[in-house]
């Protein structure tokens, strides 16, 4: 069985939003979002180098971050169409269930903050801290 297909097989098996899986172990999520990759890049800007990355949700924001950290290989159950191409013209293998014109926000009444946030940039390194903005900035709304 293939990295992805491995990874891809626990995100459903497990009921996981993300599973990574990373030198032959594995982590996993059930935070929504991009959370689960927001966390381990806090932690290490080069955590998935060499992983391969299964997520109910790959925006293109998602997509940046795992470029820009070195991801190997990304499967999306959901995917957008940015995050297709992005990951293409960095030739990142991808796969994916179902391919969707956007990612929505929550209250689907419009694009995603994160992938709004991104649909402008190119270059991968520039989305951690445009994300890290724009993650403040609605924090800041929610507690005032």
């Amino acid at each position: 069985m293939s990295r992805r297909s491995e990874v891809t097989a626990r995100l459903y098996r497990e009921n996981a939003s993300c599973v990574v899986e990373k030198g032959g172990v594995f982590y996993t999520s059930e935070l929504f979002g991009i959370k689960p990759l927001m966390q381990f890049l806090r932690q290490d800007r080069r955590f998935f180098e060499g992983a391969a990355v299964a997520d109910k949700v790959i925006g293109k924001a998602a997509a940046m971050l795992l470029a820009d950290s070195g991801v190997q290989e990304v499967f999306g159950a959901v995917m957008s169409e940015s995050a297709a191409a992005f990951l293409k013209s960095c030739g990142i293998p991808f796969g994916y269930c179902e391919l969707v014109p956007m990612i929505e926000n929550r209250t689907h009444t419009g694009m995603c903050p994160m992938e709004e946030t991104v649909q402008g940039l190119q270059n991968p390194a520039d989305a951690f801290a445009a994300l890290e903005k724009t993650i403040a900035r609605l924090m800041a709304g929610k507690n005032g």
